[in-house]
Order: C-alpha cells, then structure tokens, then sequence
C-alpha cells in the first residue's frame, strides 16, 4: 500500500484549494437514511452497520467504524409521512437520557405540537462529523 503526502488539494483549474487536516477535520463520518415506520429499514447511509426499533420513535444507530470519542457532533431530520397530513412536525433528539457512545448513538423523533409524544417518522435523516 502506498500512502500519497501534500499539502493542498485543489480542482484541475488550480482553485478551491483545501488541506488534509482541514477535510479530516470536517467530513461526514456517518450518515444515514432510513425508514422509521412499520419495518424499521436503513434506505442508504455511509459508516453505518445496523440500526434497531426501541419503541416508538426510538432508535439505536450502529456505526461501522467507531468515533475516537463520544464527543462527536449530529445533526437530523424527520418526516411524518411523504403526503403530508399537516397537523404535526417532528424533531430528532439524540440522548433520551442516554448519552452517545463511540459505537452507537439513540435517537428519537417526536412531535413538535407542545406534548412531546414520541412519533415513528416515514423518513429520518442522521449526519454524524467527530474525529475516527
């Protein structure tokens, strides 16, 4: 295996130029789609090994490679359903009282009406940025 050095990587017009430490630092290391309704299914995703149902609107996402630490950062979104009935938006938490691990992060989506009840979404979106 060779292993290739620089310090900058820029486009073929010479521009946008960026260094290793600087995509190291900002990449995506995980991400997910997947349908949290009925069969819980993974629809596409990146680092991610399985995903498991807790419940209503509770989900354990597994990675496949693990982050350094816990300390990582997460963003997310969820879909009630794709035809939209309208009386409700969701939200996705991480946590549920449970802190992410390197290994794996629980989720959950839930209503945004005011009573916080936890809701299976058609779609739910994870990115997951933390150094590997």
């Amino acid at each position: 295996m060779s292993t290739l050095k620089v310090n900058t990587i820029q486009d073929s017009g010479g521009s946008n130029g960026v260094t290793p430490g600087q995509l190291n630092s900002g990449l995506i290391r995980a991400w997910i789609n997947f349908q949290g309704t009925s069969t819980v299914s993974i629809r596409d995703s990146f680092n991610i090994s399985s995903i498991s149902d807790e419940g209503t609107g509770h989900y354990y996402i597994n990675f496949s490679t693990s982050f350094a630490n816990n300390d990582y950062a997460m963003t997310g979104t969820a879909t009630e359903d794709f035809y939209g009935s309208g009386s409700r938006g969701e939200v996705v938490v991480a946590g549920d009282r449970t802190d992410h691990t390197t290994g794996q992060c629980r989720i959950f989506s839930q209503t945004t009406n005011g009573s916080a009840t936890p809701r299976d979404c058609i779609k739910i979106e994870m990115h997951f940025i933390g150094d590997v």
